[in-house]
């Protein structure tokens, strides 16, 4: 075993060159910029601990993909989700928007290869799957206490401003969120949680979307973010 492991880590396939190229690439906005903006201009602590933690989420990715760990499908496809929030704020705050065609590109081709490639696979729940389940939980955790709790300060935890009512319908879904990845953190087989993964990606995929008809909402109100 642990020769066959030396043997996949020293013979990379293309696509792992390719996806790793790639994923430095989106590196210089999420690992560089977006560090600099967030420390450049004013902006909530909350902010700056945001860009730095993907900043080193990203580097956890990109060693992930070049030694082919069984975790780096998960965490390149939540590196890209990130990614396009990112991409979203620019565009809403009109920041390197003459780039975003380039990264959506990018973005795409990094969906791609991560389905191309023959990562590693388990039947039972692996740590670095479970990580994945943690780290989404804290996130949706972190939306939902804003949203359900105190409404009227979710500008703290999104990058615009919704109504109350609106702040507490976000809340109660992402924390239902939280339930389904406190599930998947304690289960024990892949059966278990197969139908958690597709909904991560239809509720975040779907909210994307929806943000994409409502540029003018977000630019307008992103100034508005507590100092």
């Amino acid at each position: 075993m642990t020769t066959l492991r030396s043997l996949r880590t020293v013979v990379r396939p293309r696509a792992v060159l390719a996806l790793t190229l790639l994923l430095l690439a989106q590196f210089v906005g999420i690992g560089v910029l977006l560090p600099y903006y967030a420390f450049t201009h004013p902006n909530t602590d909350e902010f700056r601990v945001f860009a730095v933690g993907l900043a080193l989420f990203a580097c956890v990715t990109i060693y992930g993909v070049w030694f082919q760990r069984r975790w780096a499908m998960w965490t390149t496809l939540w590196l890209v989700s990130f990614k396009l929030v990112v991409d979203l704020f620019n565009y809403a705050l009109n920041l390197d928007r003459a780039l975003l065609p380039l990264s959506e590109v990018i973005n795409t081709g990094i969906i791609v290869l991560v389905f191309r490639l023959p990562f590693p696979s388990s039947a039972r729940i692996t740590v670095g799957q479970r990580l994945f389940f943690a780290f989404v939980l804290m996130l949706a955790a972190w939306v939902g206490l804003w949203g359900m709790f105190l409404p009227a300060s979710i500008v703290r935890a999104l990058p615009f401003e919704v109504p109350p009512l609106h702040a507490r319908f976000l809340g109660a879904m992402y924390l239902s969120g939280v339930a389904f990845m406190a599930l998947g953190i304690l289960a024990g087989e892949w059966a278990e949680v197969r139908v958690v993964v597709p909904m991560i990606a239809t509720w975040t995929g779907m909210l994307g979307v929806v943000s994409l008809f409502h540029q003018a909402a977000i630019a307008a109100r992103a100034g508005k973010r507590p100092r």
